[in-house]
């Protein structure tokens, strides 16, 4: 996040659509003298540590509060696919300024060390039939989206967790694929939650890389 921040020609407004909890908005407040975190659902207030320049709006991504040319860096995370593409790219056009930076990044595939991918294979792979159809293009990144502007090539990054093979079931029960297999009450497969030959407090690092496309405006 820090080499995105880096990235558009001024740092005076930063907008997150379809902001959710504002954690990117509330990095970004760091880098930017304003920041706007705007969703379809109120986004939680901050905590009292939360920083001050980060303004909470109740607002679609296709109808972004901001004006004209003044936005320096317009970001989402995880959430482009669940917008009017068109109408928010519209937006995105309207309060970019020459120089600004439009980013939409999500979270790619979950990568396990080999032994637990293999122990957890069965489960996976019996809830593949049931994620929806628009995950395959979040996890590669949105290779089709388009946009105006020169694209840049984002960097290799990704959040690492120190999980429980419990910990790591929980995070799988909560993937939407869980629940929609759930509700289908699909047979799934139960897994063990201990490895053989380790104790159920054995850790592993669990990483989730940072995806998406990256445009600059022209200066």
């Amino acid at each position: 996040m820090l080499w995105l921040a880096r990235q558009p020609a001024g740092r005076g407004l930063c907008i997150e659509c379809g902001a959710g909890r504002a954690e990117i908005g509330a990095f970004m407040a760091r880098a930017f003298g304003r920041v706007i975190a705007c969703d379809i659902r109120p986004v939680p207030a901050p905590s009292d540590a939360a920083p001050r320049n980060l303004e909470r709006r109740l607002a679609p991504a296709e109808a972004i509060p901001a004006d004209d040319r003044s936005a320096d860096l317009v970001v989402s995370m995880q959430a482009l696919h669940f917008f009017d593409r068109a109408g928010h790219l519209a937006e995105v056009r309207r309060v970019l300024r020459p120089g600004g930076v439009f980013a939409a990044l999500a979270w790619g595939e979950m990568l396990l060390p080999g032994p637990v991918a293999a122990h957890l294979a069965v489960l996976t792979t019996a809830l593949a039939a049931h994620w929806e159809p628009a995950r395959a293009e979040v996890v590669a990144g949105y290779p089709d989206l388009q946009c105006e502007g020169r694209a840049l090539a984002l960097p290799a990054a990704a959040m690492v967790r120190a999980m429980t093979l419990a910990g790591i079931l929980a995070e799988i029960s909560g993937w939407s694929a869980a629940r929609r297999a759930r509700a289908a009450q699909a047979d799934l497969p139960e897994v063990a939650p201990v490895l053989p030959g380790l104790t159920a407090d054995a850790r592993f690092a669990v990483a989730w890389p940072i995806v998406g496309r990256v445009f600059r405006t022209a200066a």
